[in-house]
């Protein structure tokens, strides 16, 4: 008996690897190419926040995403080699945000060095000798100040100071 078992299973295991090799498998494949889309996730980090602050942040200008100091990831992945472009959709009241590394292609790994850097918005008004008003607005995290003269879309650095 047992040598009849053992020649029905040499017997039977080329079919059996031939059914195997057959079975195409179906999920996790595009466009029937045959080769799995890869995603990444696109994280970071939020830091300068004050106590009990939020802000919005979205990726491709979507999937808003509301995080306070600390590590965040989105929650849509992106797939290889696509862009991602991580900005603020809503600001924190009295603060402002701004994001370095935010935008980029996305190779084999997960994105997780989009940093948010928040701090304190405050300005102050002088009077130029043109006899406008110019608007010194300080941005915290960059740690410089810009200069707003009508109309905004002309700022310009006009220096640094240290906090």
């Amino acid at each position: 008996m047992k040598t009849f078992l053992a020649k029905l299973l040499r017997s039977a295991l080329p079919f059996v690897a031939l059914f195997l090799a057959a079975c195409g498998g179906g999920g996790g494949y595009s466009g029937g190419s045959g080769i799995p889309t890869a995603t990444y996730t696109v994280g970071g980090n939020v830091s300068g926040m004050a106590n009990g602050a939020q802000v919005t942040l979205d990726n491709n200008g979507a999937n808003p995403l509301t995080v306070s100091n600390g590590a965040f990831t989105f929650t849509t992945p992106v797939a290889y080699n696509g862009s991602y472009a991580v900005t603020v959709g809503a600001q924190p009241t009295g603060q402002t945000c701004n994001v370095v590394n935010g935008a980029g292609t996305v190779g084999t790994a997960n994105v997780t060095n989009v940093q948010v850097n928040c701090g304190a918005l405050f300005a102050v008004y002088v009077a130029n000798l043109g006899g406008g008003v110019s608007a010194y607005t300080k941005w915290p995290a960059r740690r410089s100040l810009r200069e707003q003269i009508r109309p905004p879309s002309q700022s310009t650095p006009v220096g640094s100071s240290p906090m």
